[in-house]
């Protein structure tokens, strides 16, 4: 895909155009393009925040997992809370329950120590 085409693909789904950002979103993907899913995501695009969310979490992009959870994207909350689980981190899980994340319920609840 040429760059004018790539351009022209990112105007038509800045103007709203759904299936050029579905597109847009696949290639974004393919190529891990975080700066085209994150332009997404910041026109709207909700579907790309989990494309988004999947990529970050692969490569330990801790600081877009965070962007993506502090605007409100559940998706990202439960990548973030399976990276603060390997790492032990359980006052971040703590946190990440606090932002809905299945991920980080289980996870928390899974640290404490059984019985009463």
């Amino acid at each position: 895909m040429s760059d004018s085409d790539w351009e022209a693909l990112k105007r038509l789904a800045e103007e709203g155009d759904e299936q050029a950002a579905v597109e847009l979103a696949d290639l974004a993907a393919a190529r891990g393009d975080v700066g085209t899913l994150t332009f997404l995501v910041d026109n709207g695009y909700d579907e790309a925040a989990g494309i988004l969310a999947d990529l970050a979490s692969g490569e330990g992009d801790l600081s877009t997992l965070r962007s993506l959870v502090d605007s409100g994207h559940g998706p990202a909350a439960d990548r973030w809370a399976e990276l603060a689980a390997e790492r032990g981190d359980t006052d971040l899980l703590s946190r990440l329950t606090d932002e809905g994340s299945d991920v980080a319920e289980r996870r928390l609840a899974s640290e404490r120590p059984q019985g009463g």
